[in-house]
């Protein structure tokens, strides 16, 4: 059996990062956490009507 190399998700690198760096690394409170959360799903909601209704 083979295992193939896949890449990770945007979503899972952007995980990643506020588990491992904000949470771990910086001790940054569950507020901040869910503010960035909230910030990046507008932000990448954004981004993905602005792409689309220009096509």
């Amino acid at each position: 059996m083979t295992k193939t190399c896949v890449a990770p998700s945007f979503a899972t690198l952007l995980q990643d990062f506020f588990v491992e760096r904000l949470m771990h690394q910086r001790a940054v409170s569950p507020e901040t956490i869910s503010s960035y959360r909230d910030s990046f799903r507008l932000f990448l909601q954004f981004a993905s009507d602005r792409c689309h209704g220009s096509a």
